[in-house]
């Protein structure tokens, strides 16, 4: 071989191996890269520009149709690519953690686009009303304004027409000016709710107990009494600070009254004690104003139960529980009622206006059963009631605590 030629295969082979060190310089650069976006948390990512401006980084270009939709899920009657500019995209490496999320985008564009802007919708009745600057804060404007009818904290206040407030993208034409929105809110009726509370006492009521070992007669007091106390509830009802009506809620309990106790001498007595606690029964009668027991047990006419006048109409109540066995109309008992009452008692309730149940039925103690009228042998409107324990009439008074 000559030696000229010699030199030539040389320099083709120093020239191969020249390639060969930059190829395998490049896959050690690939390799490095690689290794260092496992390790350091770097990847592949897309610098978005919008505008000729960057406007967030991005993992997928998902992430940007997804911050476009949630813009034109906000608007109302229109569509954000309708006011957009074009969008670029540009590979870049970017840290995971540091990467925007579609709502960051969503918000970056909106920003940059002159046509449409972040703001309130405003609702009345249901119907738009008004689109309001998020600068504005149009829901701070409306508590305040709100405030100036609350007095007190018994006070609650509240727009006539139901008012909402709800965020979006709105177009920058369609927002009102705030000095508009003033007089808007303003043009609105205000109802306020003053609750008043008025002290009432309740008096206590007296338990007797008999006691058949003590003689007939005597009482010992066991514990004295305590008035309770309620909250009669009202509330003023005003609109724009203005009382309109007074509406009555019912009582508030404070403080249970306590009972007054005593044990009544029995011994001695017809009636014993454990009858008494075995009737167990409670007054017969709706309390009302002027009620009073006209007729007593075993008057000048051998009277057989008490007489209590209240005015017609008062609500007759089954003293226990049991079964109604008489449901009808008398000449003397007018209409009246039979309740037995587990075999042993019977109460009877006479001279009613109208009767609420019927011979068979179950009724419970305390339920309705009649109203006070001036049937029959009657010269006035009352309750005649009877107790009677296997067919003896018995007198009410001791099982009615009197």
């Amino acid at each position: 071989m000559k030696k000229t030629q010699f030199k030539y295969l040389l320099n083709i082979a120093g020239k191969i191996l020249k390639k060969s060190k930059m190829i395998v310089f490049a896959l050690l650069v690939i390799i490095g890269l690689f290794t260092t976006t496992v390790y350091s948390g770097v990847t592949v990512a897309y610098a978005v520009e919008y505008n000729g401006e960057v406007i967030g980084e991005i993992k997928n270009k998902s992430d940007y149709y997804e911050a476009v939709n949630i813009i034109d899920e906000m608007m109302e009657n229109a569509n954000f690519d309708q006011y957009a500019y074009a969008t670029k995209f540009k590979v870049i490496l970017a840290n995971e953690e540091s990467l925007d999320t579609p709502n960051i985008v969503a918000e970056n564009l909106v920003e940059k686009t002159s046509a449409i802007e972040k703001g309130v919708r405003v609702y009345v009745n249901g119907r738009t009303v008004a689109y309001i600057k998020e600068d504005f804060d149009a829901k701070a404007y409306i508590k305040k304004y709100l405030e100036n009818y609350i007095e007190d904290n018994e006070v609650v206040s509240s727009f006539v027409s139901p008012i909402e407030c709800v965020d979006g993208y709105f177009l920058k034409n369609d927002f009102m000016p705030f000095v508009e929105f003033e007089k808007l809110i303003k043009s609105l009726d205000v109802q306020s709710v003053k609750t008043v509370k008025t002290e009432k006492t309740v008096n206590f009521s007296t338990v007797k107990k008999r006691d058949d070992s003590i003689s007939f007669g005597s009482i010992n007091v066991e514990s004295q009494g305590v008035k309770g106390l309620n909250y009669s509830v009202s509330q003023i009802i005003m609109v724009n600070g203005k009382p309109l009506k007074t509406v009555y809620v019912g009582e508030e309990v404070v403080k249970e009254p306590i009972d007054r106790v005593v044990t009544v001498g029995n011994k001695g007595n017809y009636i014993k004690a454990s009858w008494i606690e075995k009737l167990d029964a409670i007054w017969p009668l709706q309390r009302v104003k002027g009620q009073n027991i006209s007729a007593y047990w075993g008057d000048e006419r051998n009277h057989k139960g008490i007489d209590i006048a209240s005015a017609f109409g008062t609500e007759i109540y089954a003293v226990q529980s049991g079964t109604v066995i008489e449901a009808e109309y008398d000449d003397g008992y007018g209409y009246h009622i039979v309740i037995e009452h587990d075999g042993e008692f019977k109460t009877l309730y006479a001279h009613a206006s109208e009767l609420c149940v019927k011979k068979g039925q179950t009724v419970s103690k305390g339920q309705l059963i009649a109203y006070v009228g001036s049937t029959g042998m009657s010269t006035g409107n009352h309750l005649h009631f009877e107790v009677i324990r296997n067919g003896e009439k018995l007198n009410p008074s001791y099982f009615l605590g009197l």
